[in-house]
């Protein structure tokens, strides 16, 4: 209290003392109210201040000018009044009432209607009301004025089984006299008068009789034959009738260990109910969080079970909904969006029968009552570009789960990083909750004494997950101090300002001994077990408290969270403002696909010297497709790399709710979908523009999106298995290397390790790759699709396969042959030799007569069984004639054909000047290399395991027998469950049914579960 307002209360107190003669009493009562305010060295000052004052307006009072001095006090008073009204709270203001009160009550002999009228002036000014002003008199008057008290702000306790008056009343047995409290709603205050000959004592300081005092939180009443009377004993009657369900919450023999089978927590036996805030304290390696994560049911225990009104937590959290609420000690905001967003949206996931208008109501209320609203729409920021204080994030987190109203709140560490002040204003917030019916659980590492002295109960534990004390804060000191036999172990608060040290509790747990020579050893005096054994005596088996609590009535609101359409739409708004608030991301989701593209494009544009630059004979379109795979794959990747991740706090406490998770998921993606689906669309069209891709570039983003959106779902999948961003960008290469290295294009599938290839096709590991299908599918379509070779492409296959079966293909089957004729020869006709032989040509023939139906054979069913060598040549020769004329006659018919189709676009044209320039235009020589395997050093043809494996020219190969990943690398047509398909057409699906499957895993949480194990 200032200099200033001491002064005014003097000069107030001399006033009321001017219209009477006093004498010595009012003094008296003066030097009383000033010792409560004030140290002892400081009294006599103010004393003096009131004295000179005094006396003053006593010379100054002149006999037959009553009127005059009535009136002149009455504007000092005024006066007095307004410059308090500045500075005291409206809680000291009351306090200075009561004062007033007490100083007219006793000083005066009689009250006179001039007395009346000072005091009204003094309330009216300070504001009170006509019923707060006369509670105020009534409990002055304290014993005398019983009879006349009633209503639901008043309290009597004392040793009568009823009262005759209308009020709240708790019968104690062992007091002597009686105790009158008086509670104030606005501002919320408790003050008592005590009437009655025992010696009891307010935090340890002796009450004097016929006196006002206040009932601080955290507050007790104790006295030699009086069971202590607790401040959150008088809060419970006094706010008996609440609006929420009455919460039992009942923890039975409640045990856990780790996967090291290292103990966390000791079984522990406690109950609580609504209205309660429960501490829980202890030194670092107690085991407070894990505490925290068993009772909210984040964890489930090894053993012992929680029990709340009769549903057991783990087993029925179902049939609890939106009953718990959770307050990690990190931040759980938004910090992209501002402070109302955070709030409206976390709402909207909840509240799913309100409509926006409603629930915005509902947010900006809510924000009045934490004095959030004045700064609803700042950003949240971040710690480095703070735009909120500490002190407003907390309350913010509180908001996100006050808003839903929970019936139990799980807080950890709420005062952590704040001022003393915030800290303050924060647990005064969380009691304010418990006094509206709810059970609130709060970790709390060094709370002051006055935060102390807020919990109904507090919970120690020790070292090691041991319990060692469950009760009232203000009795743990007095119980540790008992049981290491101090004296003076009944006093628990200090005697001159009743204040509490809770470290003074861990330094008598951890007390060590002291040597023989006086010196303090590392082994303590009462270890952790034996502490514990101590818990389990004392409150285990103790009966329930002697509290007198009203319960309360009324059944907790229906709720329901929001539908799961809701709920996507919710997760995907707050997603996509969050993004647009982030100006780094936003440019760099605009210009990085861009600007890679550009600098890709500039590198690979390349032309012999003197040349223009031609398309078609730069060396480096291939490899600028296989890089421009890689790029989307890695931007989709790395956007979507922290996605999930960065919200996992969120995600925890957004758990208690059993909201969608498909709903969360399907935002997420649908978000990084348009992201991706903008990136590659700016990337093509700067990339493909500058090195002249005169086709549809419709492929190449169909083909190079799904890559990305691949990448995304990749992305997801690790932001949700690793446990913190260092480890998902340590991952990262360990996707893009093997992506790159085994996509065909960088190493070649036959020249991988014997253990991983395939000479068949392509190895499994490759065709797990992404990046193999996007490239191939696009080369392909490039090659196959382009103006150029559009008009020959159909010519071409029959023109190389007729070059393939004739000159490749039956070189070899003749070979077989000659060898079968020779073992015949030999009349050995039983021998492996012949066997594999003939299932060979069994199977080529078979597989030629698929393909090649037109082409009638002889008898095509018996080749490969017949045993005789004179029918046999026989057979086998007329075949092979027939194939080998018929692909002359083809090949020659075609190739004919072929320089027709030349002719004409040449006429077309106008010129063979413009034809090479319309093929330079659209057809890529390098390009054509890669599809038509024309750098080959191996054979083009190769025999394996009694099959063919054709290398010449790929891309005309009709994969009609091979479907899925058995498909030959760069063939043009590919089957899918019975359909053939273009190439491009049929990775695209590949591409998206991987994408799928990680959808798949993602919703499953696979990657995570397998890394827990």
């Amino acid at each position: 209290m200032s200099d200033k307002i001491l002064r005014a209360l003097m000069q107030l107190f001399a006033i009321v003392a001017n219209t009477d003669e006093v004498g010595v009493k009012g003094r008296e009562i003066v030097e009383r109210f000033l010792r409560r305010q004030l140290p002892s060295n400081f009294i006599n000052n103010y004393l003096l201040i009131y004295d000179e004052f005094l006396s003053k307006l006593k010379g100054s009072s002149v006999e037959g000018r009553e009127k005059k001095r009535t009136s002149v006090n009455s504007v000092k008073v005024l006066r007095i009044c307004n410059d308090i009204n500045k500075e005291l709270e409206q809680k000291q203001k009351i306090i200075v009432l009561i004062r007033l009160f007490e100083f007219v009550n006793t000083a005066i002999e009689s009250v006179v209607d001039q007395h009346i009228e000072f005091l009204n002036t003094v309330s009216d000014t300070f504001g009170l009301s006509t019923v707060d002003r006369e509670n105020c008199l009534l409990l002055v008057k304290g014993l005398d004025g019983v009879r006349d008290i009633h209503g639901d702000h008043f309290l009597v306790i004392d040793n009568q089984p009823t009262l005759t008056s209308h009020c709240r009343h708790v019968e104690r047995d062992t007091l002597s006299g009686r105790l009158v409290f008086l509670t104030f709603q606005d501002p919320f205050l408790i003050v008592f008068n005590y009437s009655g000959t025992d010696s009891i004592a307010l935090d340890g300081r002796e009450i004097i009789p016929n006196s006002v005092h206040v009932f601080e939180p955290g507050s007790v009443i104790r006295g030699p034959k009086l069971s202590p009377i607790y401040y959150n004993n008088i809060i419970h009657n006094f706010n008996g009738n609440s609006n929420s369900q009455e919460i039992n919450f009942e923890v039975v023999d409640l045990g856990f260990t780790f996967k090291k089978k290292k103990i966390g927590l000791y079984d522990l036996n406690f109950s609580t109910s609504s209205k309660n805030l429960v501490g829980i304290m202890g030194n670092s390696g107690a085991g407070k969080t894990t505490l925290l994560n068993l009772l909210n049911g984040s964890v489930k225990p090894t053993k012992g079970k929680i029990v709340i009104n009769g549903e057991e937590l783990y087993n029925n959290s179902k049939k609890l909904p939106g009953l718990i609420g959770n307050i990690p000690q990190d931040d759980l905001l938004i910090e992209e969006l501002t402070v109302f967003q955070n709030l409206f949206y976390s709402s909207k996931l909840f509240f799913g029968n309100l409509s926006d208008e409603e629930i915005t109501e509902k947010v900006n209320r809510c924000l009045h009552s934490l004095m959030l609203f004045e700064s609803k729409d700042l950003l949240v920021g971040d710690p480095l570009n703070k735009y909120i204080s500490g002190g407003q994030r907390k309350r913010l987190n509180i908001a996100l789960e006050l808003i839903r109203e929970p019936d139990i709140l799980f807080v950890d560490e709420p005062t952590s990083g704040l001022s003393s002040n915030d800290a303050e204003n924060v647990m005064d917030l969380l009691k304010q909750l418990t006094l509206s019916g709810k059970l609130i659980f709060v970790v709390i590492h060094q709370p002051s004494s006055q935060i102390f002295k807020l919990f109904d109960h507090l919970l120690l534990l020790d070292i090691g997950g041991y319990p060692v004390y469950f009760g009232n804060p203000v009795d743990s000191l007095s119980y540790f101090r008992n049981q290491m036999s101090f004296v003076d172990f009944e006093y628990s608060e200090c005697p001159e300002c009743g204040n509490i040290n809770p470290e003074e509790i861990f330094r008598i747990v951890e007390s060590k001994t002291v040597d023989e020579f006086g010196k303090t050893t590392s082994h303590r005096k009462i270890h952790s077990e034996e502490w514990y054994k101590l818990y389990n005596a004392n409150f285990v088996s103790k009966n329930k408290s002697e509290e007198q609590i009203i319960a309360p009535t009324g059944n907790r609101l229906t709720v329901s969270v929001s539908k799961p359409l809701v709920q996507f739409l919710v997760y995907f708004k707050r997603n996509f403002f969050s993004k647009i608030n982030n100006l780094q991301y936003v440019a760099i989701t605009l210009f990085e696909g861009p600007i890679l593209a550009l600098i890709l494009a500039v590198a690979l544009r390349t032309h012999d010297e003197g040349k223009d630059y031609l398309f078609g004979t730069n060396p480096n379109i291939p490899v600028y497709i296989f890089i421009s795979t890689i790029v989307v794959l890695f931007l989709g990747l790395i956007t979507s790399a922290e996605e999930i991740i960065q919200d996992k706090k969120i995600l925890k406490r957004e758990s208690f709710l059993q909201l969608s998770r498909n709903s969360y998921l399907l935002s997420k993606i649908i978000f990084l979908f348009i992201v991706s689906a903008l990136q590659t669309f700016l990337y093509i069209v700067i990339g493909n523009m500058i090195l002249d891709f005169n086709g549809s570039q419709w492929p190449y983003f169909l083909v190079l999106f799904s890559v990305s959106c691949f990448g995304n779902l990749l992305g997801l999948n690790i932001s949700s298995g690793m446990k913190t961003r260092v480890a998902v960008y340590i991952l990262i290469p360990f996707l893009i290397i093997p992506q790159i290295m085994l996509s065909g294009v960088m190493v070649k599938f036959d020249d991988l390790n014997p253990l991983v290839s395939n000479q068949s096709g392509a190895p499994l590991i490759g065709n797990v790759m992404a990046t193999r299908w996007a490239y191939e599918g696009l080369a392909v379509n490039e090659f196959k699709n382009n103006p150029y070779e559009a008009a020959y492409f159909d010519v071409d296959k029959k023109l190389n396969n007729a070059n393939y079966r004739k000159n490749f293909w039956l070189p070899i089957i003749e070979n077989e042959v000659t060898k079968v004729s020779e073992i015949l020869a030999n009349g050995n006709n039983t021998n492996d030799a012949i066997t594999s032989s003939n299932c060979f040509l069994k199977n080529e023939f078979e597989s030629f007569h698929k393909e090649s139906p037109e082409i009638k054979l002889t008898n095509p069913n018996q080749i490969g069984s017949v045993n005789d060598k004179m029918q046999f040549n026989a057979l086998m020769k007329v075949n092979i004639d027939t194939i080998r004329q018929y692909f002359t006659r083809e090949y020659n018919v075609v190739g004919s054909y072929k320089d027709q189709v030349t002719a004409r676009l040449i006429l077309k044209l106008g010129s063979t000047e413009n034809y090479l320039h319309f093929k330079h235009e659209f057809s890529n020589a390098k390009l054509e290399d890669f599809v038509l395997n024309t750098n080959e050093v191996k054979s083009q043809v190769m025999k394996i395991d009694n099959k063919i494996i054709r290398r010449f020219k790929p891309v005309f190969i009709n994969s009609l027998e091979n479907s899925f990943f058995s498909a030959p690398y760069y063939s043009y047509k590919k089957t899918f469950l019975g359909m053939s398909l273009d190439t491009i057409w049929y990775n695209v699906i590949v591409i998206w049914l991987m994408t799928i499957a990680l959808y798949l895993a993602l919703y499953f949480d696979i990657l995570r579960k397998l890394l827990e194990k």
